[in-house]
This record gives structure tokens, sequence and C-alpha cells, in this order.
């Protein structure tokens, strides 16, 4: 069960940016795009993200793909 709604809230890829929590981060008229943006230009290996495991390699490349699939790019 916890696996199928895990799936309905957009929790099944890598580095994600859960809809739920970016909703409620988000303030009205908002966006955390840049935030994000911003975060992605740094150069690191490893990532712990809040949700799903750890990224031990690549974790840059692999965020800016989340970033890129979450916002639609700049």
């Amino acid at each position: 069960m916890a696996k199928l709604l895990t799936c309905v809230m957009g929790f099944q890829n890598p580095a994600q940016i859960g809809p739920p929590w970016r909703k409620l981060q988000t303030q009205s008229g908002g966006s955390l795009q840049g935030d994000f943006e911003r975060l992605a230009q740094l150069s690191f290996r490893r990532l712990i993200g809040g949700h799903g495991g750890l990224l031990e390699a690549d974790a840059t490349t692999v965020l800016k793909s989340s970033v890129e699939r979450t916002f639609g790019g700049s």
C-alpha cells in the first residue's frame, strides 16, 4: 500500500522534489525553481535528500535531471 501511495504522490524518481512538499513550501504565486537551479549549479558527488535513498555518485547530474523534470528548465 505504501509503495502505491508513494507512486501516486510522485516519489518514484531519484532526487525527487516531492509535489506535496513543494506545494507547502512555495509562497502563493511564487516558485522554488530558482532555488533548485542554484543548488544544481554546485558541484558535488553525493546527496542525501529528504526522500529516497543516498545518491552515492554523480548527484549533481541526477539533481539537474530532477530539476528539469520538475520545473521544465529555464
